[in-house]
């Protein structure tokens, strides 16, 4: 079986995301100018959960049990590289580890013993904790201590994830909306890029006419339901969120 990678974009191509219950679809169009000799394994569609956001400026906070030899965690980034690695050594203490970052990361933390940082069947371990916190002490992230074997938490920082919307994004109008029949949008220029995509990520083709120099695009062929209209214009793209009656 063959295998490839693709790059996805980041940035304002994923505005709008809920918290969860994401749906992301992939479809093979051309299957390298070929006919498909079968063509009904050609999408693929998987739920997600948005990943959890976190302040640039957060610190690791991990209070041992008596069994601190049996813990140990670390921090990676997206190029799969360990930033910190901390091998938990004293029992009962408060470990805070202090970072200022900017990008994706995993937390990994492992417990040898299975018995996690605390398990009622075996009290005499102790009691152990494990959070993400900001310079405050505000807690962000509050792990279940009683987590077996260990755990793994990915998560974005906020600078990272703040893309914000093209300055000209601000002028793009789209209306009626709800629409039924068609949609006018207003504050497009003649080499923008339109396309329309569903909530799974499917595209679809509507035509385009120009009236009193506002394009509308005919929608009429539509289901009811939630669209996304995006505008690429060279390197930046601006998500317009619209609804089919």
């Amino acid at each position: 079986m063959e295998s490839t990678t693709v790059q996805l974009p980041t940035g304002n191509a994923f505005y709008g995301l809920a918290t969860d219950n994401n749906v992301f679809h992939a479809e093979i169009i051309n299957v390298n100018g070929q006919t498909d000799e079968y063509e009904f394994n050609n999408s693929y569609s998987s739920a997600f959960d948005r990943v959890k956001v976190i302040p640039d400026e957060f610190v690791i906070v991990v209070r041992t049990n008596f069994n601190s030899s049996e813990n140990s965690y670390e921090l990676w980034n997206d190029k799969k590289e360990v930033i910190l690695a901390n091998s938990l050594p004293s029992p009962n203490k408060i470990y805070r580890d202090t970072f200022d970052l900017e990008g994706c990361f995993k937390m990994k933390l492992r417990d040898n013993g299975d018995d996690g940082l605390a398990w009622w069947a075996n009290p005499a371990q102790g009691t152990g904790y494990a959070q993400i916190r900001d310079y405050d002490g505000n807690v962000l992230h509050d792990f279940n201590a009683d987590f077996g074997g260990g755990f793994e938490l990915s998560f974005v920082t906020e600078s990272f994830n703040s893309t914000k919307e093209p300055e000209w994004g601000s002028i793009i109008k789209v209306y009626p909306n709800p629409a039924l029949e068609s949609i006018s949008v207003t504050g497009v220029v003649d080499r923008d890029r339109l396309s329309i995509y569903d909530v799974a990520g499917r595209s679809y083709t509507c035509s385009t006419m120009c009236v009193s120099g506002v394009p509308q695009i005919d929608i009429s062929q539509l289901n009811s339901g939630i669209y996304f209209l995006s505008i690429q214009r060279k390197e930046s793209v601006v998500v317009k969120r619209f609804v089919v009656k």
